[in-house]
């Protein structure tokens, strides 16, 4: 496992400026300075990363380039910690940035600090789920969704405190599908029918990748479907969890 920490100091805002009074309506000309945190990191393609950022009085934003990060209700009491899952698409350095989040928060102009932790948590080898499948024309359509495409349906019994990896991948390699290739959606629901979680292309080459956390016992439900409403083909469904500690 690997793990990085450091104390950062983000968005040192200094001002100098002549005070006005609004009643005198005077224009106001100022200089400003913000630094920004970043963080590089070598990370691997289809490992499993959790990424943290804690603040010291303030709630942060965090974002990664290249790729995306999805903050999830890990701690949903505390505001001044983001979390995410996060499973990079190509082994290459990837670089992370911190800001305080500018919306719902008064912040004070001065520096802000932060503590950051990256940690690789293994997946087990053996899958939860995988099912080599196909849709073809006669397939059912997903109704739920706008796009109406083919799609089939497979259970998903969760626990809580656990992560869990669904993948659908299509047969085809590339950018580019062939006309007998699908496109890859996926969509996650409750008992109710209700999308927990969907995704197009987060497992790269047009594939679909949901990681999902589970903040109590459910049963769900994985939509395998399509982004085009007419298109069938083979793929492969995995679902896979982080090694038990």
């Amino acid at each position: 496992m690997k793990t990085i920490r450091c104390l950062a100091y983000v968005f040192a805002i200094s001002l100098t400026l002549a005070r006005a009074s609004l009643a005198q309506e005077k224009d106001l000309e100022a200089k400003g300075e913000i630094q920004v945190g970043l963080h590089t990191y070598e990370m691997k393609a289809g490992e499993f990363y959790f990424v943290q950022v804690i603040g010291n009085g303030f709630m942060p934003n965090v974002t990664v380039e290249p790729g995306y990060l999805l903050s999830g209700p890990f701690d949903p009491n505390n505001r001044t910690k983001f979390s995410a899952p996060f499973v990079p698409q190509n082994t290459q350095k990837h670089t992370f940035t911190v800001l305080p989040n500018l919306f719902g928060q008064k912040l004070p102009g001065e520096k802000l600090s932060y503590d950051i932790s990256i940690k690789k948590l293994p997946l087990n080898e053996a899958t939860l789920m995988k099912d080599v499948s196909k849709l073809e024309k006669n397939s059912p359509r997903y109704e739920r969704n706008f796009r109406k495409g083919f799609h089939k349906s497979y259970p998903l019994n969760v626990k809580k405190g656990e992560f869990y990896v669904v993948e659908m991948i299509r047969k085809g390699k590339g950018f580019f599908r062939a006309q007998d290739e699908l496109d890859p959606y996926l969509v996650l629901e409750d008992a109710n029918q209700k999308s927990v979680a969907q995704d197009d292309d987060g497992a790269g080459n047009l594939n679909s990748r949901i990681v999902y956390y589970a903040t109590a016992d459910a049963n769900l439900s994985i939509i395998a479907t399509t982004l085009g409403d007419n298109q069938f083909g083979d793929f492969t469904l995995t679902v896979r969890t982080t090694e038990k500690k």
